[in-house]
């Protein structure tokens, strides 16, 4: 048995012998459960004949947009539809407008609610999780460790890569640090400090990243002046490359949030300590 790609049609094939010689039969019935399907002439959607409402609707705009692109290179035999066709297809084409804006006035209240709903419940996990990081935001600052291979980095890198290289090797992601991300919210950062003689996590202000970018600009200074000037005074091109330095660390903007640098810094710290809350 065959049955037709679509559907219409069983086929049964069959073979008997007569007087020595193979002869073949060939059956074909209707699929009775496609006998009340209407068809679209024009895309051959089908419909069941319960639904012609639907189907009748189907056709107004098929119609047209069928005639549209038959005739689209040939606009003098373009098929203009009647006032009474025009009315149905205005009125078909609100139907279906009006059954989008319900969607997307759906989709906004479900963004919406989920939005409300994300804001309180990271720092409402954050804080109700028993295990806590060993130290605080401002505590994990003061102990960044600059290496001389970081400014030997600054000579061929921008800032920003070196300072993402800085507080990857300074933070441990398998630890609890006390600076965290979540996907949830992917324009915050949260740390853990004392607020209101609390202990507790919190969102990142603007001025808690600037103390960060002001620390680094004081570590990577010291380490500039007190290990890589001494040791490295007899280099090829010494004055230039020193000069070189010097402004690359000096340029860091420590009181503009927004600065170009800045930005990039806090979006590397971003993905750095993202983790699933």
């Amino acid at each position: 048995m065959i049955l037709d790609p679509l559907g219409h049609y069983f086929i049964f094939i069959y073979q008997q012998v007569h007087k020595n010689k193979i002869e073949y039969y060939i059956i074909i019935i209707m699929n009775s459960n496609n006998m009340n399907l209407l068809s679209c002439s024009f895309c051959e959607k089908e419909f069941h004949n319960r639904k012609k409402t639907l189907y009748d609707r189907h056709i107004i705009l098929c119609e047209v947009v069928h005639n549209s692109n038959k005739n689209k290179e040939d606009e003098d035999e373009e098929i203009v539809p009647s006032n009474k066709q025009m009315y149905k297809i205005i009125k078909e084409l609100s139907i279906q407008n009006n059954k989008l804006k319900e969607k997307i006035n759906e989709l906004e209240k479900i963004i919406q609610r989920g939005g409300m709903m994300k804001k309180v419940d990271i720092l409402e996990k954050l804080n109700s999780n028993p295990v806590k990081p060993d130290c605080l935001f401002k505590e994990w600052i003061k102990n960044i460790v600059i290496e001389e291979e970081d400014i030997d980095n600054l000579i061929t890198e921008n800032i920003a890569n070196v300072i993402n290289t800085i507080l990857s090797r300074n933070i441990d992601v398998d630890e609890y640090s006390p600076i965290i991300s979540s996907d949830i919210k992917k324009t915050n950062i949260y740390i853990f400090t004392i607020t209101e003689d609390e202990i507790k996590w919190i969102k990142m202000e603007n001025d808690d990243f600037l103390l960060l970018i002001k620390t680094l600009y004081k570590y990577l200074l010291t380490a500039y002046q007190t290990q890589w000037k001494e040791k490295n005074q007899h280099i090829h091109h010494y004055d230039e490359i020193n000069v070189k330095l010097l402004h690359k660390i000096t340029n860091l903007k420590t009181d503009n949030f927004a600065d170009t640098t800045n930005r990039k810094i806090w979006n590397s710290l971003y993905l750095l300590v993202s983790k699933i809350i």
